[in-house]
């Protein structure tokens, strides 16, 4: 279902999607294809920001006790409030 895996949707889906913003983590088994959805998405002509985080996947539950958590949701929150 592309719902749960946006990497197999179809163009027409992801052609014209607002801009999007993907945080993948360095430590997670998900890291590689959250690269390569945004890079799909470039080659579509979406405007996307991918940040590759010094974290692990579920750093928003731990933005109060490590740094980089910390840093991620700022990237976040930085990027929501631009775009809003």
């Amino acid at each position: 279902d592309p719902y749960l895996a946006p990497l197999i949707a179809d163009d027409q889906y992801l052609n014209g999607l607002a801009t999007t913003y993907i945080n993948v983590c360095q430590y997670d088994v998900l890291r590689d294809e959250g690269i390569w959805f945004g890079k799909r998405l470039e080659k579509l002509g979406v405007q996307v920001q991918v940040d590759l985080l010094d974290c692990f996947h579920a750093w928003n539950l731990f933005t109060e006790d490590i740094d980089s958590a910390n840093e991620a949701m700022i990237k976040l929150t930085s990027f929501v409030k631009k775009h809003l």
